[in-house]
This record gives C-alpha cells, sequence and structure tokens, in this order.
C-alpha cells in the first residue's frame, strides 16, 4: 500500500512533469535524466547567478522548523536542469568541510593530471591489490599506475586520508612544487572561482618529509559552532563546495565527467551517505562524498557533511550541499525534507514564489535612490588621505588589484529573504583614491574584517561608491534646549517591545522601533564607551555605519542598512527579527529639533559624534568629559532598578514620570511601518 507521504511525492512531480514540457520526455515521470544529460557551460553561469540571490531561493522557509538556535546548517538545494537554486539557507557561512573537499581534490587531479594516467585503466580495476586479477590488456598500464589509481580509489571510496595526501603531493611533484595545498587552493580560487573563504589550510596525512603540510595564508580562519568562533584548518563554504561539482559538470571534458561519475557512485558495502540514500530511495545514482567529524574534533558537537550530483530519473537532476553542526539529532529530518523538496511535493510553492522577486529588486533600487537623496555628492575627494562613502547598490566586485584581472568574491552574509552582500548596499567604507576608477579600501583597525575574510590589499571600482562627508559625524549637542548636556541625556531600551527612546531632561523626544537580540542583548545601566563613523564587526558585518559601543563586549548602537527599513520592516515582522546583540536603529528620515536626517545618523551624533573620524575614540566618562547613559530594560519598571543620570538625580526627578512617558509616548515610524508586507 502506498503511503500518504510517497503519494504526494509521485503526484507533485507528475504535476511538475505536466506543467513543464520540454523538460520531460513522452512519460511525465520521466525526466531527462534517464535519457542522458548533456553537460553546458552556462549551467557555471546559472550556478553562479542564483547562488548570488540565496535569500531569493523558493524554499528556505520549508525548513524554518527544523533549524535550532545556533543556526549551523548550511544547506543548498539546486536544480541543475532548470537552473533554479530551490533552498539555500547560509551557502556563504565558513563550517569545516571534514572529507567532502576529497571530491574536490578529484576534480583537481582530473585537471592538473595528462588523462594518460587515469584512463589507462578502468576504474573497476583501481581497487585491485593483485596483477592475476586485471585483464591483461590493462595489465602493463595498471603495473605502471597502480600506485596512483589506487590512491584516487581509496579517497573517494574508502576516505583515506592518506592517500588524499599522496594525491595532492603527486601533483605537487609533477608540476616541481613543495607546497601541495596551495597549489589546490590556488586552482579551487583561480580555476574554479571559488571564494577565499574556502580553502585547505592543514593537511598531514600522507604529505611526505620535504613537503608543506599547510598553507599559511588560510591556517587562521574560523568557523562558529554553537555561537563560538574556532579555528579550523580546513573550511568551505556550500556554495564553494557546490561550485566544484557544477565546475567538473560543467566545464570538464567526458572522460573527466565519465571516469568521476563511475568513481564518485562506487560502494563497497551497503552503507550510505545522505545523499547516497536519497538516491537509492528514489531508483536514482548519486556522485557525491561525505564527511563527517567528531565531538572530540570540533571540540563541540558531531559536523556532518555532504555534497554532491543527485541525479533521480523520476524528478531530477540536482546538486545538493549540506554542511550541518550537531548533525546526530537532526541530519536525518533535514535529508527527509531535502526528499521532499527534490521529488516535487513543494512545486506549488514554487511556481507562486518567483512573483516576488520584482518586489525585492524593487526595495533594492529604493533605497539607492534613498540614500543619495540625504547624502547628496558635493564632498570634496583627498587624494592623500582616507575619504567615506556608501556602496551604492547589492553585490559590487572586489578585487585583489587596480584591475578587473583578480577578482575576490563578494559573498553573500545571510541566506534570509533579505540577504546582502559582504560589501553590502549602505556599508560606510573607508577608502582612498587610487585613480579616477579605482580605490582602495583601507582597515579601520588591524581586526577588520572585512580585510580577513576577503584578503588584502582589496580595490574596488569608484563607481560603486557614493563619498559622504565626515561632517555627518558633528556632534549634535541637543534637540529642545540648549542647555542641555550629556549627563541630562539618556537611552532607554526596551527589549520585549523592540522600542529604543531618546531622553532630554527626562523628556522623551523620539521613540522608535529597533532590532535587538532577547538573549544576549546585554541588560543593565551602560555608558557610551568608544565612537566609530563606521567600523567592522564581527563575524559578518563591515562598514557598520553611526556606530556607538556601549559594553566591553562589543555591543553597540548602530545603523543597519541590511534591515531594508523601508521597505521590509512593520509592526509585525520586527518581533522575528534579531540582532546578534547590537541595537540595530532605522535609516528612515525623521524630523528632531532643526534636522530632518536619517534616524541612524541622528542617534549618533546626539550621543556625541566623533572628533577624528579615522580612529577609534574612547569616552569613558569622567567629569571633564561625561557620557550618555544607556539602559537596556525588558519592562518600564524595571528602571526602578538603576540609579538615575547624574543631573536626574540631581534634580530630584524620579522614574515614575519616564517609565510614564515609555508606557504613553507613540511610535515614530513612517506609513510603511504600519503596512503589512
Amino acid at each position: 500500500m502506498t503511503s500518504r507521504r510517497d503519494f504526494l511525492k509521485g503526484s507533485a512531480a507528475l504535476a511538475v512533469a505536466l506543467a513543464m514540457p520540454g523538460l520531460f520526455s513522452m512519460d511525465p515521470r520521466r525526466a531527462l535524466a534517464t535519457e542522458g544529460i548533456t553537460p553546458s557551460p552556462q549551467w557555471l553561469t546559472d550556478y553562479v547567478a542564483a547562488l548570488d540571490r540565496p535569500h531569493f531561493a523558493p524554499l528556505n522557509t520549508v525548513f524554518d522548523d527544523l533549524l535550532d538556535d545556533d543556526g549551523n546548517l548550511c544547506l543548498l538545494i539546486y536544480d541543475v536542469l532548470r537552473g533554479q537554486l530551490l533552498s539555500g539557507l547560509k551557502t556563504e557561512a565558513p563550517m569545516p568541510i571534514a572529507s567532502s573537499f576529497k571530491g574536490p581534490v578529484l576534480f583537481y587531479f582530473f585537471d592538473q593530471v595528462d588523462a594518460s594516467v587515469w584512463t589507462s585503466v578502468p576504474v573497476q580495476y583501481w581497487g585491485e591489490k593483485f596483477k592475476e586479477n586485471i585483464p591483461a590488456q590493462y595489465q602493463d598500464a595498471w603495473s605502471q599506475h597502480y600506485s596512483i589509481l589506487n590512491d584516487l580509489f581509496n579517497t573517494i571510496v574508502v576516505s583515506d586520508n592518506n592517500s588524499t595526501g599522496r594525491l595532492l603531493t603527486y601533483v605537487a611533484r609533477q608540476q616541481g612544487s613543495d607546497a601541495p595545498l596551495a597549489l589546490f587552493n590556488d586552482w579551487s580560487h583561480n580555476v574554479v572561482g571559488v571564494s577565499q573563504i574556502s580553502a585547505l589550510g592543514g593537511w598531514n596525512n600522507g604529505v611526505p618529509a620535504g613537503y608543506e603540510n599547510t598553507d599559511l595564508r588560510f591556517t587562521r580562519h574560523t568557523a562558529t559552532l554553537d555561537h563560538q568562533q574556532i579555528q579550523f584548518n580546513n573550511l568551505m563554504t556550500a556554495r564553494d563546495l557546490g561550485l566544484y561539482y557544477i565546475w567538473w559538470q560543467s566545464q570538464m571534458n567526458e572522460q573527466s565527467r565519465s571516469v568521476g561519475e563511475e568513481l564518485l557512485s562506487w560502494r563497497l558495502d551497503e552503507r550510505r551517505s545522505n545523499i547516497e540514500k536519497l538516491a537509492f530511495e528514489y531508483g536514482g545514482t548519486s556522485y557525491s562524498k561525505n564527511g563527517s567529524l567528531s565531538e572530540a574534533e570540533t571540540g563541540v558537537y558531531v559536523v556532518v557533511t555532504d555534497g554532491g550530483i543527485l541525479n533521480l530519473p523520476d524528478f531530477g537532476y540536482y546538486l545538493i550541499a549540506v554542511l550541518a553542526g550537531d548533525a546526530d539529532s537532526r541530519t536525518p529530518r533535514f535529508f527527509e525534507r531535502i526528499g521532499d523538496v527534490v521529488t516535487g511535493v513543494y512545486a506549488d510553492e514554487v511556481k507562486a514564489y518567483s512573483a516576488a522577486d520584482d518586489e525585492d529588486l524593487a526595495q533594492i533600487a529604493f533605497y539607492e535612490e534613498y540614500m543619495l537623496s540625504m547624502y547628496p555628492a558635493n564632498t570634496d575627494i583627498s587624494l592623500d588621505e582616507w575619504n567615506y562613502g556608501f556602496v551604492k547598490t547589492e553585490g559590487i566586485q572586489a578585487f585583489r588589484s587596480p584591475a578587473e584581472t583578480l577578482p575576490i568574491r563578494n559573498p553573500v552574509i545571510s541566506s534570509s529573504r533579505f540577504g546582502v552582500h559582504l560589501l553590502m548596499q549602505g556599508a560606510l567604507i573607508r577608502y582612498r583614491p587610487i585613480n579616477a576608477e579605482w580605490v582602495e579600501l583601507i582597515p579601520d583597525s588591524p581586526k577588520d574584517n572585512v580585510q580577513y575574510k576577503m584578503g588584502a590589499p582589496m580595490f574596488i571600482r569608484s563607481r560603486d561608491l557614493h563619498p559622504i562627508s565626515t561632517d555627518y559625524g558633528n556632534l549634535i549637542p541637543y534637540f529642545t534646549d540648549s542647555t542641555v548636556t550629556a549627563d541630562d541625556k539618556m537611552v532607554v531600551i526596551d527589549i520585549q517591545r523592540r522600542e529604543l527612546t531618546l531622553f532630554e531632561k527626562e523628556v522623551a523626544i523620539i521613540k522608535t522601533p529597533t532590532v535587538v537580540n532577547d538573549v544576549d542583548t546585554p541588560r543593565g545601566g551602560h555608558v557610551v564607551t568608544t565612537k566609530w563613523f563606521s567600523c567592522s564587526m564581527q563575524p559578518w558585518a563591515p562598514g557598520v555605519p553611526f556606530t556607538t559601543y556601549f559594553h566591553v563586549d562589543g555591543f553597540a548602537i548602530h545603523g543597519s542598512p541590511w534591515q531594508r527599513w523601508h521597505k521590509t520592516v512593520n509592526s509585525e515582522n520586527i518581533y522575528g527579527r534579531t540582532s546578534a546583540g547590537c541595537v540595530n536603529v532605522p535609516n528612515w528620515t525623521v524630523t528632531l529639533g532643526e534636522y530632518t536626517r536619517p534616524l541612524d545618523e541622528l542617534v549618533f551624533r546626539w550621543l556625541g559624534g566623533v572628533v577624528e573620524p579615522e580612529r577609534k575614540v574612547y569616552e569613558y566618562g569622567t567629569y571633564e568629559h561625561p557620557t550618555v547613559r544607556i539602559y537596556v530594560i525588558d519592562y518600564p519598571r524595571d528602571l526602578n532598578d538603576y540609579y538615575r543620570p547624574p543631573n536626574m538625580a540631581q534634580r530630584g526627578t524620579p522614574w515614575g514620570p519616564v517609565i510614564e512617558q515609555l508606557e504613553n509616548i507613540d511610535l515614530t515610524a513612517p506609513d510603511s511601518f504600519w503596512e503589512s508586507k
């Protein structure tokens, strides 16, 4: 008897087949995969374009109920034949790659070693140990190449680590190099096009003495597991793991594809990886490589990695990459849901979602127009020193030199519906002009996140930046009364209501929505500590504008262009948004006193602004240099637990009137905030 789940899968596949003539043969349940697929170079172009916008994937929300709060799941499901990303969650977040990197090592070997070596003997004999078991016509070639063919077999089928090291060393020796890892990384970045985030930093197994078993360029990279930054030698992203497979299928020759498919689908026993289980369940084949790291190896929990092509004759041809932390408990559930996706259970959702693309693109264009109207292009550019400018549009390209010959990947740092690139639209970047066409980005500190993640030096086209004057960081001492001092000001942040309120002399001058973190935003009474016109925050937030720190652990009040305040934030969904612990301030326009400006800028300047934007300024409160008090609470009544600002205490004003205003004054927000989206 057919189960309800199997019935739904079969029905969905039939519906998709009937709705899309031309992609299926006469039998609508039989996809092109059974007729033989002719790879196209266009596959690579389509994949790169789709993965540049993972937040547009139609089925991201399918996995919402399976995600936990640590967010350590990186997933992509890509329909190769249609060129459509079906789901993309944290596709460019680095994760320890485990043995899944051995699939890319195989493609590297094919590309760098003459085909006469790896086509000399059929794959079925690569694992043989005795010459007498080899057909006579292959015995001479087997004797000549046995060692390296056996290493290829053991690397992929047995997942032997020493064999992997010997493969990498074999390529290096043929090229006269003693740096096997660096050669693989350079090939990955310069030939395949993976990002600088993905690389092999170290591999001791099988690399003989006299050869480098590290690539020092990548030994300090970290991944976030269970809210901890942990250093791993070998990191990759789901996007890059998938890119290797698309590159292999679309850019390499038929020999490389056929030999690779045979080897990657070879199994010694009935044990199967997660992608292999899907292939078995639905009558297909997988060309994939998996791996795992134990709790002892990660120091946190089990990590499972799996990536490759899933060829399902009745359903389609898919690329899948999964890098999952805390994998023991949730990986089986994720792959069951992935099975539903690739067999068409969510076909209606895929069809309905495409209409939302135009709306999201329109809001990106709207933000660019708004930004330019608020910061007119009338700023003098210094040719010798630093300047500041907003990144004008999404998806700008970065380069290693002031030319278009050495591009650096500008990755997407969020897989939500509102995903943005590392060099995001609205990021406020410090730079130095090189010539009329190029600028060099200048780190704001030795730990600048943009430089660390993407490589230094880094250059972008001047046309991608909109210069702004540092005058937009000048102090605004008051909005209401010229007698107001820093000791008369305070900020109250209500975590439960997602509200930020500014006070001058116990009078609320504005209450605005904000995005915080229910757990991590630190409660208590604080003071302004340091201020940056623009700074880069860990782990994935470069060029954060108008930043005011108030806590020694790095929590701040700052602008947040990634929230897309004008078009995507409203009174309903703001409670579902979260920060990493900081307080995200809207950038919509408000009028306070004599100023009509973006609110994030006004709050920053009212909190003290900056005297020297090019450096961090420490401003711990003193009698000579008082700073503004900041109170982070769960409920207005919690203020009763804290000391009052100095002038408020001197005037003898209790917390009662302040609490009453917090309860009763209206929010200041544009009409768009009150509209459903």
